[in-house]
């Protein structure tokens, strides 16, 4: 009797032990399971933050058009939106971001997290005056920027810590070298053709 009684204990205690093991088994996949599935939802998000993010400059803003004239020059036009303001998408150091633009900047203005993500440098620290009194900046250069069809290199610019958001003001440093018309609620910026054939020659000292 005692052996029987024995053998029932050993088979229990068998039994039990490989239920905890199957148990432990289905809790180890489980957890794998579940360390997979956060993985996924991690990536899964930081992506969607990654995409919003290059994104976000882009919301609320037109794209320029542009024509090429018979005499080379080559004409991009920006309405004007109901604020008074130009405000379109643009390119910088090869990347699409919110521009506006500002004919009384000196230099072509970016906000600090803007110019981050544009890889734009943080050099030399100045001070200027404005409405809210001094403000910091640091001396940038953009190596390019492209407004529709006129392009720019080695642009000097700002990147002005007082500025937030996501918005770029363009600044005379870009239009040094182009001409700006303003008529019937729209901007026409200009990039003349330098060279002039023959015939154009004799009719401009005509």
């Amino acid at each position: 009797m005692s052996q029987i009684s024995n053998n029932v204990v050993d088979i229990t205690v068998a039994r039990n032990t490989k239920d905890d093991v199957d148990k432990a088994i289905q809790i180890e996949k489980i957890k794998r399971v579940a360390f997979i599935f956060a993985v996924i939802l991690t990536v899964g998000f930081a992506g969607y933050l990654n995409n919003t993010d290059k994104k976000r400059p882009l919301l609320n803003a037109q794209i320029p058009s542009t024509a090429h004239l018979d005499n080379g020059d080559v004409e991009v036009t920006i309405e004007q939106q109901q604020s008074g303001h130009y405000l379109f998408i643009g390119e910088i150091n090869r990347k699409k971001v919110k521009i506006l633009v500002d004919t009384g900047a000196t230099y072509v203005a970016v906000p600090p997290g803007i110019a981050r993500y544009l890889g734009m440098p943080f050099e030399e620290i100045y001070y200027s005056n404005t409405a809210n009194g001094k403000s910091m900046s640091y001396k940038s250069t953009a190596n390019q920027i492209k407004v529709g069809g006129i392009e720019m290199f080695d642009v000097q610019a700002s990147v002005a810590t007082g500025l937030e958001g996501d918005v770029i003001l363009l600044g005379m440093s870009f239009f040094k070298n182009l001409s700006l018309v303003q008529e019937n609620e729209t901007l026409k910026i200009i990039s003349r053709n330098k060279q002039l054939n023959v015939s154009e020659f004799f009719k401009t000292y005509r």
